[in-house]
């Protein structure tokens, strides 16, 4: 019998274990692609070693309840102009998960004191469920979006006789407004109000839910001249984010006019809506402030804060690595 030569059948063997190692990480950690952000609870893995996998959770930036206009967010006071012609979100972790067991197509409304007005005004605005789906993360958030000077929404949504009938038994005879505008139509100053409330369309208040900390300060339109700026201090004192061209603005608010029905700025406002952090891609339609606030400093197409590119850029990371692993017939 012929004898085989080892040498020559270990010598492509150990060529092909180093090009197999080449295409290998220097640390490889496995995990689980369908859940790339789940824990593990229950305590240390010793024993069997299986812990619990608790599901993905969507990650917010405040412990409570927060609003947020384009890419601004705040868990106490959202500065607004009277005239104020967009959309404002309220979002938070124990919101999400309410709003998740009930009917989505349920009439919520914010009642909105003001007591340093006159008259007893209070506004009335319609909060309206919305969803969003983060398929990077496998999770659902629910929030509630707010037009506070859509007056034909706000009186559809929120007009009937048990919120008129609540309005005079909390508020002590107010009068209702189903706009921010039309409660401070003669303001001079600016207003501050109470801590928001949110109730159901038969006028039940939701305890489930608390708004306290959350206020809205509205300033009269026209009132320019006190947002005249030439440092980054002087409108932090105010409660703006930055100094931009000599105006103290607020990073991630939509400019002052831009026609908010053109379809550029509607596209613009859905992306943003889907990630807030994506106004900095429209430099036309909002105000960014670039660094300095925390807020806005992503750069480039390839924001480092969208889940979608993150997923892409993940995929071709994979892909790369099995072409490397299993060389096509023409490479072999």
């Amino acid at each position: 019998m012929k004898k085989i030569n080892v040498k020559i059948l270990l010598g492509p063997t150990f060529m092909l274990m180093m090009f197999i190692a080449g295409c290998m990480p220097s640390t490889v950690e496995r995990t689980n692609l369908s859940s790339p952000s789940t824990t593990t609870t229950g305590g240390s893995n010793s024993g069997s070693g299986s812990g619990t996998t608790a599901p993905p959770t969507t990650s917010f930036p405040f412990p409570k309840s927060f609003f947020q206009e384009s890419g601004v967010q705040s868990d106490s006071t959202l500065n607004i102009l009277t005239s104020f012609s967009d959309s404002f979100l309220i979002r938070g972790e124990s919101l999400s998960t309410y709003l998740g067991t009930i009917n989505i197509s349920s009439k919520l409304c914010f009642v909105v004191k003001f007591p340093q007005l006159t008259g007893n005004k209070v506004a009335v605005l319609s909060a309206k469920i919305q969803s969003f789906n983060n398929l990077s993360l496998q999770t659902t958030e629910y929030y509630l979006r707010i037009q506070p000077n859509n007056t034909v929404l706000n009186q559809s949504d929120c007009l009937s006789a048990g919120m008129l009938s609540m309005l005079n038994a909390d508020f002590a005879s107010p009068t209702p407004a189903y706009g921010i505008s039309a409660v401070c139509s003669t303001c001079v100053t600016n207003q501050i109000s109470e801590g928001l409330k949110l109730y159901s369309f038969s006028g039940i208040i939701l305890p489930q839910l608390n708004f306290d900390h959350l206020k809205i300060q509205v300033q009269p339109s026209g009132t320019t001249a006190s947002n005249i700026c030439v440092s980054n201090s002087a409108c932090m004192a105010q409660g703006y984010t930055c100094c931009l061209q000599g105006q103290c603005v607020q990073d991630g608010s939509v400019k002052n006019g831009v026609d908010t029905t053109s379809p550029g700025y509607l596209s613009a406002q859905n992306d943003v809506l889907n990630n807030p952090m994506r106004f900095t891609l429209y430099p036309d339609y909002y105000y960014v402030c670039g660094t300095g606030s925390g807020i806005g400093t992503g750069t480039g197409n390839s924001d480092p804060t969208d889940p979608n590119y993150a997923a892409v850029e993940l995929f071709k990371e994979l892909q790369d690595l099995y072409t490397c692993l299993n060389p096509q017939l023409d490479e072999i």
